[in-house]
């Protein structure tokens, strides 16, 4: 069996989902509960040993991954040593096939695409940007392609040149041809702009002749927006507009944060691409998965490696501490790092490590105090911030950008809450220069999930409203649901960049979110 424990709710529904119908039952009642209680922390399977494995093949519950759907009762796939849910089973499987058809198409072969390298990349010198030059090369003939790659390596820049020789060299391809997407709207909105940088005038691709005034006409949407979401269920033709027979209108999908996406979500997207078009993803397959039953760029990376690009090489030299410290813990990890080296490495000026007593309930206050330090050039540049001057709103989101606290969980020592009370001290957890996070998606006044503005009050006798950037300032109290943003969960900060981070993990060093 598997070392979790499956808690009590999830017990009760797999007993309630096997009854007592066949031998064994409780053993594969457990199994069941433990990968139950896995997919809802975003786990599409679950590791099992030998025995176990053995005792529920016997059960009647479980398949084996290449036989039929024999027996009827299997709601658990065996495959190899994992075990997951016939439905997930299912999904990976329908992937497996919509991914291998796209894969056997052709794309057309571009005579000038290495006079449109040489003009985004200039010509070879040391040799740092050799793999996004390679990565250009395959993704302007690949049906589909993986580009992945740490933070820092020029995914969405290596993204942007890719798009931008694929209009030097189809002069019929418009920006109405591509659709930019991701996950959440806080992922497609820096997707969008990170796009927009490069196309500028002092951005990568501004000087380099290709047309960078069709990058500017891209936006970017979430998945759910693209495909048109519905509350329409599957039998009523639900939930999404676009699908096998509504395809979506366009000959390049690129998608970011792609580790962000659920099995189902990525199926649906693969059956909405229409004939013809390509499929570019972008990720980090070290980066946090997704909420809901997640793994496929995993899966895709480890199942399609020809179509797989790397980007290995990372241009933030400030980031090589932080870069080499995930290198030895990320997962497949060949050794880990001798406590001595740990020490050395967070000793350098760019990490900083500090142990909390795993007993206490409340912030230390030494802890407290650098917080409200690191909280200070902030709160200066919220005090002079004015809703008619977009100088002191740049300012303001420079400096909020500048520093973040990050939590590994909302509740207890260290969590969300806590940081965000110790923050707003005794005043309003709103009031004038709180950072603020919408939590709730609103299509009408253009907020996603995840955006991040300020509150801006400066008399008790004013409305407060909330300045964004690159939009107008709305009040507050139009705002759909949200939170104040001091500090918020590390899963919320995917995609997000900031120079210099606080992060607090669990107390606890059992705990399952320290993996």
């Amino acid at each position: 069996m598997s070392p979790v424990t499956a808690a009590a709710p999830f017990l009760a529904l797999a007993r309630a989902t096997l009854g007592r119908s066949a031998h064994d039952t409780e053993s594969a009642c457990k199994v069941l509960a433990e990968l139950l209680q896995a997919q809802a922390q975003g786990k599409a399977s679950l590791i099992l040993a030998d025995e176990p494995l053995a005792h529920l093949r016997q059960s009647g519950h479980a398949r084996l991954a290449h036989e039929d759907a024999e027996p009827a009762t299997a709601v658990m796939v065996i495959d190899g040593s994992k075990v997951m849910l016939t439905r997930t089973h299912a999904l990976q499987q329908s992937i497996r096939a919509t991914v291998s058809g796209l894969l056997s198409k052709a794309q057309p072969s571009y005579a000038d695409a290495e006079a449109g390298i040489l003009a985004a990349f200039g010509p070879e010198g040391d040799g740092r940007d050799q793999g996004q030059r390679d990565a250009v090369r395959g993704l302007l003939k690949s049906p589909l392609a993986i580009l992945t790659g740490g933070p820092g390596t020029g995914k969405t820049t290596t993204a942007a040149t890719f798009l931008a020789l694929s209009f030097a060299l189809d002069h019929a391809l418009d920006p109405e041809d591509v659709i930019l997407a991701a996950p959440t709207g806080k992922a497609a909105k820096r997707l969008e702009q990170a796009i927009h940088d490069a196309a500028l005038p002092a951005g990568r691709l501004g000087k380099s002749g290709l047309p960078c005034e069709k990058l500017l006409r891209l936006g970017a949407k979430t998945l759910h927006k693209t495909l048109a979401w519905t509350p329409k269920t599957p039998e009523q033709g639900g939930p999404f507009k676009h699908g096998k027979n509504a395809p979506l209108s366009a000959r390049i999908v690129l998608i970011d944060e792609a580790s962000m996406i659920d099995l189902s979500l990525f199926l649906h997207l693969l059956e909405a691409l229409p004939t013809g078009a390509q499929l570019v993803i972008l990720g980090d397959e070290d980066q946090l998965e997704s909420v809901e039953i997640g793994g496929s760029l995993a899966e895709l990376i480890k199942s399609h490696p020809a179509a797989v690009f790397r980007l290995s090489h990372c241009f933030r030299s400030e980031s090589l501490d932080i870069l080499e410290l995930a290198q030895a813990f990320k997962p497949g990890a060949t050794q880990r790092p001798l406590w001595s080296e740990l020490q050395s490495l967070l000793q350098r000026p760019s990490l900083a490590f500090t142990t909390l007593s795993p007993f206490s309930q409340v912030l230390p206050a030494e802890a407290a105090a650098q917080l409200q330090a690191d909280w200070e050039p902030f709160r200066r540049a919220t005090a002079t911030i004015d809703l008619d001057n977009p100088e002191s709103q740049r300012l303001a989101f420079k400096a909020l950008n500048a520093f973040q606290v990050l939590c590994a969980q909302n509740e207890g020592p260290g969590g969300v809450h806590e940081i965000n009370s110790l923050a707003a001290g005794t005043g309003a957890p709103l009031s004038h220069g709180t950072p603020v996070m919408v939590t709730r998606n609103e299509r009408q006044l253009d907020l996603a999930n995840g955006d991040i503005g300020i509150v801006v009050q400066r008399n008790a006798s004013d409305i407060a409203r909330v300045v964004f950037p690159h939009r107008d300032p709305l009040p507050l109290a139009q705002l759909p649901a949200h939170e104040p943003a001091w500090a918020f969960t590390i899963h919320k900060s995917q995609g997000s960049e900031f120079l210099r981070c606080t992060i607090f993990l669990p107390p606890d060093t059992q705990s399952a979110l320290l993996t």
